[in-house]
């Protein structure tokens, strides 16, 4: 089976100046086109050209982007602070506020073959559906329940 990484590779090379410089290294490293990106953030091709080539300033729509390509809205904005967002994790076994804990992200083994990257074209309501999917087919798998039949089991 052939593994990837959700996360994206960190870009530490240098500080970008601009907004227009930080929105393309942060769409880039996300392997969004600008119609994805578009797509991911509701807003056009062509407004996401406009900021890219500089034509446009950030604006309003700064936190949509920022929240379409998982980058913190501050770094996205003037440059300033971390570009990865800190994730809230999950740990099952704690205890109240001991379960949940801020750190930074670990790139995490991605069990399919369909590429990470074609979610985040999805609108919110599909990415929501595919969720509910997958939690209803591995709630009935973990109760024991069999493939349907046709499904192609991989080894």
């Amino acid at each position: 089976m052939n593994h990837q990484s959700i996360l994206p590779p960190r870009s530490n090379c240098c500080v970008k100046s601009n907004f227009s410089d930080r929105l393309k290294e942060a769409r880039l490293l996300r392997g969004y086109t600008q119609q994805a990106l578009a797509r991911a953030s509701g807003l056009s091709q062509s407004a996401i050209a406009s900021y890219e080539s500089g034509d446009r300033g950030s604006s309003r729509s700064v936190r949509s982007l920022a929240q379409a390509l998982d980058v913190e809205i501050e770094w996205l904005e003037t440059g300033n602070g971390p570009m990865e967002r800190a994730v809230l994790v999950y740990e099952p076994g704690g205890r109240g506020a001991d379960r949940h804990s801020l750190r930074e992200p670990q790139p995490v083994v991605w069990p399919f073959s369909v590429d990470p990257r074609r979610f985040g074209a999805l609108h919110p309501e599909q990415l929501q559906f595919l969720d509910q999917l997958l939690e209803t087919y591995l709630d009935a798998c973990q109760r024991g329940a069999k493939p349907p039949k046709g499904a192609k089991r991989r080894v």
